[in-house]
């Protein structure tokens, strides 16, 4: 009989899964209101997740820049900076659009599926600029070490 050897792999939940669960690479600032989007999208609280989803935004917004007021001038300024391009920048508009129609007294409501819609460009958009780059820092940096 041969020697047996035994390796753990990485822990992965498989059930039930974790809805709540993001990155903690996400600054707390935009993470715990990313987390209550997607609560309330299971709560089926469909206005209350785009309401989230902009807060979320805005904490992204805040976390570069503290000094940002609204929604809209934070999204301008990080595709001004380069932080997001054109299409994350619309992504985030259209996100900053329902988010008002979420958050204030109106008849109209937010669908079950432009909130599903809502919450991806949202967690998208937060994986783009604080997973995703980071990702490809170390790529690049591993590159360059190589070379």
């Amino acid at each position: 009989m041969g020697e047996e050897r035994h390796e753990w792999e990485d822990l992965n939940r498989q059930w039930p899964s974790r809805d709540d669960q993001v990155d903690w690479s996400i600054p707390e600032i935009a993470r715990l209101s990313l987390v209550e989007a997607r609560i309330c999208f299971r709560a089926k609280a469909y206005s209350a997740c785009a309401v989230m989803c902009g807060r979320t935004l805005e904490g992204v917004c805040i976390h570069h820049d503290p000094n940002i007021k609204t929604l809209a001038s934070g999204l301008k300024a990080l595709k001004t900076s380069g932080v997001i391009d054109s299409r994350l920048y619309n992504w985030g508009d259209a996100l900053r659009v329902h988010r008002n129609l979420g958050a204030h007294a109106t008849t109209e409501r937010v669908s079950k599926e432009d909130a599903r819609d809502l919450l991806d460009f949202c967690i998208a958009i937060c994986e783009y600029i604080f997973i995703l780059n980071e990702k490809f820092n170390r790529f690049q940096a591993r590159q360059e070490k190589r070379a």
